[in-house]
């Protein structure tokens, strides 16, 4: 069968015009399917802003993308008859995952960085950052909601109580802790959460002054007090946090005592603050996000927890949040952190070292617990420093200040 002859480039006719079959040619754009391609171009959903972890990060538009289609899964409904859920068979996939993904993230960082020795220190943390935050890219774009917090804002506590939530629902057992995706591969009604930091997802996108990432996700904001952060953040630096994590974090690598930490030194308030600071710009941006204080969840556990599985769109009974309650208990976490129970986390929640209470993940739990370390002079500097440099919008300065929560009757 002879092919039909090539029309010259000035013969072809024209967008919209009928060719020689009487089909017309498409503008660029027209239909379903261009659109799609186009939005999933813009929203990042397919593909990534650069695979090289070395080069730079592209600069992309400081617009406000258009909310992709609904992709969240539907909303639980317990059967009329369903008054208690069966103990579900392990599957040894979603139960390894967590662990699993940790060996490998940690595998692909060695298989990029260790050919890289030669490369001044500066150039090495700027290629793993880079790196970090294309992993955070890659599940941020896979997540049903995200969960933001600085470190040490009562992410860890939330994480358990959540887990306890969706366990007690559908017959997990104690021991297994809500990762990305993990709880999701066991039931496909559990949305795939991604807990962060905010740390590194700049550096791969290039969005370092706006939050334009996550206009499109579910996002529930943690905060807390940022004195008590930076006072918990100053123990967790001291006892727990990797040497190579001080390096590329900027923390600091010689011993300081507490108060130079938290009110002097650039890794203290000051870094707490300003990453609070990049939030509060981008409050009224965000279409779909959830404020929550530590204070909140602390005076108010249940109430709050509530709000937070509601609006993860898998509302819990009067039992589900009370047992979610029960297990996250400040006592009870402590005790699971100590015999190890959470061995699968990879480290997540294991004591640094167990004869040493500052070392544990579950340390001290308290809202404005902070004041105790310091002398009346100490507090009354770190109190103006927060005065001087917060921004307004958590409730935390003086003319903002917010009466706690009362638990509910």
């Amino acid at each position: 069968m002879r092919r039909a002859a090539r029309q010259p480039f000035e013969s072809r006719p024209g967008l919209g015009e009928p060719d020689r079959t009487g089909r017309r040619r498409r503008r660029a754009g027209d239909g379903h399917d261009d659109q799609a391609r186009q939005q999933n171009r813009r929203s990042g959903a397919h593909g990534s802003p650069d695979p090289l972890p070395g080069s730079e990060p592209r600069n992309h538009p400081r617009v406000d993308r258009p909310a992709l289609a609904p992709h969240f899964p539907q909303p639980y409904q317990a059967a009329a008859d369903e008054s208690r859920v069966e103990p579900r068979p392990v599957q040894p996939l979603a139960v390894l995952k967590p662990a699993a993904s940790a060996v490998w993230k940690q595998i692909v960082r060695t298989a990029v960085l260790a050919p890289l020795f030669w490369l001044p220190v500066e150039d090495r943390v700027r290629i793993e950052r880079r790196l970090r935050g294309r992993e955070q890219w890659q599940k941020l774009r896979r997540a049903d909601a995200v969960i933001v917090s600085f470190g040490k804002s009562g992410r860890t506590w939330l994480r358990v109580m959540l887990s306890r939530f969706y366990g007690f629902r559908h017959g997990f057992p104690e021991t297994a802790l809500i990762g990305f995706d993990n709880f999701h591969l066991r039931d496909r009604r559990i949305p795939k959460i991604f807990f962060t930091h905010d740390n590194y997802l700049k550096d791969y996108t290039g969005n370092t002054d706006s939050k334009v990432d996550y206009l499109d996700r579910k996002v529930v904001l943690l905060v807390r007090h940022p004195a008590d952060v930076a006072v918990s953040q100053y123990h967790q630096w001291k006892y727990r946090m990797r040497p190579r994590k001080k390096v590329i974090n900027d923390y600091p690598e010689s011993d300081v005592d507490l108060f130079t930490f938290v009110a002097r030194h650039e890794a203290g308030l000051v870094k707490v603050i300003d990453w609070m600071n990049g939030w509060a710009r981008e409050l009224h941006r965000l279409p779909d996000l959830l404020l929550v204080r530590f204070e909140d969840l602390k005076a108010d556990t249940a109430g709050t927890l509530a709000k937070v599985v509601a609006f993860l769109r898998t509302p819990g009974s009067p039992e589900e949040i009370a047992e979610a309650v029960r297990f996250g208990s400040f006592e009870n976490m402590r005790r699971m952190e100590a015999e190890g129970r959470f061995w699968l986390s990879g480290g997540r929640m294991t004591a640094a070292d167990r004869r040493n209470p500052q070392s544990y993940k579950t340390r001290r739990g308290e809202a404005g617990g902070w004041r105790k370390d310091f002398t009346p002079e100490q507090v009354a500097e770190i109190e103006a420093l927060i005065e001087r440099r917060l921004m307004k919008g958590f409730g935390y300065l003086e003319a903002e200040r917010l009466p706690p929560i009362a638990p509910a009757a």
